[in-house]
């Protein structure tokens, strides 16, 4: 089906219906009629408006309006086709791999994350994919176990291309560890809906484990030292493009320390972990603040969660006084599962230098550890 899209020469898209039964055309308003000037005949004018189509494939409020774009499955089918015709509430809307433009000329130039698919150019680039996944994890799905067949067309296309690369659960090997960080907005609805961790079909350290929108946070250079994956364990099920697996894990080296909940709120977990825990030559006055955004709320009638002591932070980047790594739970002596993103700060005076600085030394006080995660 991907090849009907990718290979087609135009694809029509009833852009602004809920349903086939709705056909392409609408009403329009007023404004967006041409009309003839009654003193300068042959010379006609409209409202010009901004095409009402976004060049990032979030959707915001420049698409509501248009239920075909809020789709999960519509999104591979947009980016495979070369050229698109939508028709919109207002007007016919023109959609290739450089630009959108209304009939009334405005237009948007697009960016290299969301051009068209198998054109012969990859999204290798680790924050194009971080962007196709944001823009995707964004969209409707009526089946949950779709989440990562509905893209699979994007993927098969990046496989032809990425020939030393593997693809597992949503992720790219090559560019795993910048891939591990990432989060669930805050205040997401879906992380109030989840009083529980769904069935996994995904390992958790995979965005594809959880339901709704995912952000990433963009590491590059900011990664610390000595984090590294060690072991990938990795067995697809089934077309390796679909996603699917029957195993999944990975050995991360980091500096690692437990942690304990101390409180909770709805959306944002907060935990603290006192330096007096660790070496006592490390000043015992400083605190370190470590936010837990949650990939599922901890609010649920699973206590279990709460009332365990078995978690975990690992520190993978440092940022501007900022640490970012994963919250891990044990799940069994050997194993690890993911449970959130951790950011983490020192709570000191001075300023974001003495801070980084400070946390900085803290990191160093930290063992480093090699932890298997599933």
């Amino acid at each position: 089906m991907a090849d009907t899209y990718r290979y087609a020469y135009l694809t029509i898209a009833a852009t602004a219906s809920n349903s086939s039964g709705e056909g392409c055309f609408r009403k329009v308003s007023t404004g967006s009629i041409a009309r003839p000037l009654r003193r300068t005949p042959g010379v006609v004018v409209r409202e010009r408006r901004w095409p009402d189509l976004s060049a990032q494939m979030l959707p915001s409020y420049e698409i509501l309006d248009y239920p075909l774009l809020q789709r999960a499955w519509v999104y591979q089918e947009r980016r495979m086709s070369p050229r698109m015709i939508h028709f919109t509430n207002s007007q016919l809307v023109w959609e290739c791999q450089r630009f959108i433009q209304g009939e009334d000329g405005a237009t948007i130039n697009k960016e290299k994350s969301t051009a068209v698919c198998g054109d012969g150019k990859s999204t290798s680039n680790i924050f194009d994919w971080q962007t196709t996944v944001e823009e995707y994890s964004c969209l409707h799905l009526s089946f949950e176990e779709d989440r990562l067949p509905a893209i699979s067309a994007i993927v098969q296309a990046e496989m032809r291309i990425r020939k030393d690369d593997v693809y597992m659960a949503g992720m790219w090997k090559n560019m795993l560890l910048e891939d591990l960080l990432w989060c669930r907005p805050e205040g997401s609805p879906f992380i109030r809906r989840d009083y529980f961790r769904p069935e996994r079909t995904s390992p958790s350290w995979s965005w594809s484990s959880v339901m709704g929108p995912v952000r990433f946070g963009k590491i590059g250079p900011s990664r610390l030292d000595g984090v590294r994956i060690t072991e990938t364990s990795y067995i697809a099920k089934g077309v390796p493009h679909m996603g699917d697996c029957s195993e999944a894990s990975i050995k991360l080296k980091a500096p690692f320390t437990e942690a304990a909940f101390q409180h909770l709120r709805s959306d944002f977990v907060s935990m603290r972990e006192l330096i007096a825990k660790r070496d006592s030559s490390y000043p015992p006055s400083k605190i370190i603040v470590c936010g837990n955004y949650a990939d599922y709320n901890f609010l649920g009638f699973q206590n279990q969660y709460l009332d365990s002591q078995q978690y975990a932070f690992v520190f993978v980047s440092l940022k501007g006084g900022q640490c970012s790594g994963l919250t891990l739970r044990r799940i069994s002596d050997t194993e690890y599962e993911r449970i959130g993103l951790c950011v983490c700060y020192m709570e000191s005076d001075g300023d974001a230098s003495i801070q980084e600085r400070d946390l900085r030394s803290y990191l160093d006080s930290l063992p480093v550890r090699e932890v298997k995660i599933i």
